[in-house]
């Protein structure tokens, strides 16, 4: 299995399936903030776009196991997980969501805590 990096993520991307490169597109997107991705509380980033559903899922909900308290899980996706929005919840956890729908990119952020004013309680 394969393990890509991106040299403005500050974790490595973790992946237990090969995944293809972050499109070098989202460094410059207009509609994702580059301090999502660039920012030192960021504890881990998975990429899940490749992997078919349900395995998003159990990968996401693995990788916040053991997110410490003040950092972030960063989630690259290629679409809403509706799903996930709920199990995240029961675990009392927020999680913020922006995306990018020219370069088909949904960004997640999952937090044990609000980090800032955008990241809010999960309805």
């Amino acid at each position: 299995m394969s393990r890509q990096t991106d040299q403005h993520l500050p974790k490595q991307v973790a992946c237990n399936h090969p995944c293809k490169p972050l499109p070098s597109p989202l460094r410059g997107s207009a509609d994702i903030d580059p301090a999502w991705y660039e920012n030192p509380t960021v504890h881990q980033v998975v990429d899940v776009r490749e992997l078919p559903p349900p395995q998003p899922l159990s990968v996401i909900l693995e990788a916040v196991v053991g997110l410490p308290v003040g950092k972030q899980l960063i989630v690259y996706h290629n679409r809403m997980p509706a799903l996930l929005y709920p199990r995240l919840q029961e675990r009392g956890l927020w999680a913020d969501t922006q995306e990018d729908t020219a370069i088909g990119v949904v960004l997640i952020r999952i937090a044990h805590q609000p980090i800032s004013a955008n990241l809010q309680a999960i309805d």
